[in-house]
Order: structure tokens, then C-alpha cells, then sequence
């Protein structure tokens, strides 16, 4: 997983560097699973995130600006995934 996570840090540091020479501002919005703000069978809140926020960081530290949405979702009084899907919408 964790090699997976930098391969795709590589290619979005690609699409930056063009977007850059175009001056197009580039923001990564990677959506949190439903996991990992509506935790089940044994993970507490924010556990599934542990994987993500690496990721986050290596593309932060390639100049890739991300907008990380955990913790305004987890924060939500409202339901931001459907209750029989397990993906956001």
C-alpha cells in the first residue's frame, strides 16, 4: 500500500509540475473514506486515516497543495455518506 501511496505522489507531482507551467493552481481534494469517519468493527475514529495523512504529506512536501477533509467531516452533526453505501457521493 505504502509504495502504491508514493507511486501516485509521483504522478499527481507530474500533473502539478504542468499545471505550474500553465499557472494553473492545482488542489488535491482526496474525499476520507467512510471508515475512517464512521468507524466499524473495531477501528476507532481516525484509525483508517493512518494510511492517508503520509500520503497527504508527501504530496505537500512536492509543493502539491491538499485540502484534507477529515476533520471537517468527522466534526459533521450530519450524515456525509449515504447509510447503505460505504463511499461519499
Amino acid at each position: 500500500m505504502q509504495a502504491l501511496d508514493y507511486e501516485l505522489a509521483d504522478e499527481r507531482e507530474g500533473y502539478y509540475t504542468m499545471q505550474k507551467l500553465e499557472d494553473i493552481k492545482l488542489i488535491v481534494v482526496p474525499v476520507p473514506p467512510k471508515c475512517a469517519v464512521v468507524p466499524f468493527e473495531g477501528l476507532k475514529p481516525g484509525d483508517a486515516m493512518m494510511y492517508l495523512k503520509p500520503f497527504y504529506e508527501k504530496l505537500r512536501t512536492k509543493g502539491i497543495e491538499v485540502l484534507d477533509l477529515y476533520d471537517v467531516f468527522a466534526a459533521s452533526k450530519e450524515h456525509v455518506y449515504c447509510k447503505q453505501d460505504a463511499h461519499w457521493n
